[in-house]
């Protein structure tokens, strides 16, 4: 089982395929990064961000590449730069009104499946997969850490995560998330994400997240279907 990635750096990839290795444990998964691609000292090689997420999708043939080597796509982005072109997604409403997180996540698909144009969607739509952050991928992982985790947070996460990384003496995540210290702390982060009930139980703070697993089963059930001898 084999899942092509287009991220925003180095940190969003190894969550992501954090989450895919124990989601899909016994599958054998493998995640190939295609956007920032690493190297071999898990270190990123090349720029990211937002924006060349954005330039990658638009890129038509490399995208079919990609399906031909890999099972899937996976394409991660966050929302909190939305509403930059080509991207083009506002965060108010027609009323001026901030929208919901299930607005912003339908305008951000929409918008993004726009990006890779209908030729790619009509041919490979059931094998992308969509892991949309509202508003940071640190979103999806503070709730772990946070001592008020009854509600969503989807906004200044990171500097929420810090705050509560540091109450447990714990290395913050510095302004470089790519950083050798950064990566260590994302790791002890993701050490208590290990099992799949755990990975959907956090999944429900952010719709984000939420729907990025919600996606996943479908796979697992498509995979055991290959797998299962006629």
């Amino acid at each position: 089982m084999k899942f092509a990635l287009i991220a925003e750096g180095v940190s969003e990839i190894n969550i992501i395929d954090h989450i895919i290795y124990y989601y899909f444990k016994d599958n054998d998964p493998k995640v190939n990064p295609l956007q920032p691609p690493k190297t071999s000292n898990n270190k990123q090689d090349g720029s990211g961000g937002f924006q060349e997420v954005l330039k990658y999708c638009k890129e038509t043939e490399k995208i079919k590449t990609a399906f031909i080597e890999n099972n899937y796509l996976i394409i991660q982005i966050d929302t909190d730069k939305a509403q930059e072109a080509p991207l083009s997604v506002s965060l108010l409403d027609s009323n001026s009104v901030k929208k919901t997180s299930e607005q912003l996540y339908i305008d951000v698909l929409e918008n993004l499946r726009r990006i890779l144009k209908e030729e790619i969607i009509n041919e490979y739509r059931e094998r992308i997969i969509f892991a949309i952050c509202i508003d940071t991928i640190e979103c999806w992982l503070l709730p772990m850490y946070s001592r008020n985790n009854k509600k969503p947070h989807e906004t200044n996460c990171l500097k929420k995560l810090n705050k509560e990384l540091a109450s447990k003496d714990i290395h913050v995540i510095t302004g470089d998330k790519n950083s050798s210290n950064s990566q260590r702390t994302y790791g002890i982060i993701l050490s208590s994400l290990k099992k799949k009930n755990e990975i959907e139980k956090w999944s429900k703070y952010n719709i984000g997240f939420q729907k990025f697993i919600e996606s996943l089963p479908k796979i697992e059930t498509e995979e055991e279907t290959i797998n299962t001898p006629t």
